[in-house]
Parts: structure tokens; sequence; C-alpha cells
């Protein structure tokens, strides 16, 4: 299973990343999507068969390098999946 980190997220709603992204759900192999919370109003938990975890930090910009760290460190003390970092 896989991970992926340094998207804003799904569903689509920014650029390539994502939309790279959201195709490749339908493959069942990305169990974790790591999401920016003021990019979404509704924060689902799971979408497409894969588990979504928020926060509070943009994917972009200066917030990106904290955001990726937080995100890596939470899917190896987590999860056992296989990260794919984007961006």
């Amino acid at each position: 299973m896989i991970s992926v980190i340094g998207t804003v997220g799904v569903p689509a709603c920014y650029g390539g990343f994502e939309s790279l992204v959201e195709n490749l759900l339908p493959s069942r192999k990305i169990d974790l999507i790591y999401c920016t919370r003021k990019a979404y109003e509704n924060e689902l938990s799971e979408y497409k068969g894969s588990r979504l975890k928020y926060w509070s930090l943009d994917a972009n910009g200066v917030q990106s390098i904290p955001y990726d760290v937080i995100s890596i460190a939470h899917s190896l003390l987590f999860t056992k999946n296989d990260l794919l970092v984007l961006g």
C-alpha cells in the first residue's frame, strides 16, 4: 500500500499532482492521502477507497516543508506503507 504526500489532496481541486493521484485511485494501491484542510470545505474520511488525513498546513509555499515532514513522520510511525512524495 502507498501513502501519498505533497499534494493539496483529493478530490482534485488544485493542479497536476492532485489529478495524478485521482487517476491512480482506481488501482486500489493508495491507502492514505494527506490533504490541506483549508482547501476543502467538507473533510471526507475516505475518497474512492483511500483514507484521507488533513493537516492545517498548506501543501504549497513556505508551509510545504513542515507539511511534508509531518506527513512523512506520521506515515512512518502509523502505517507500513510505501511513500509517494510529490512536489
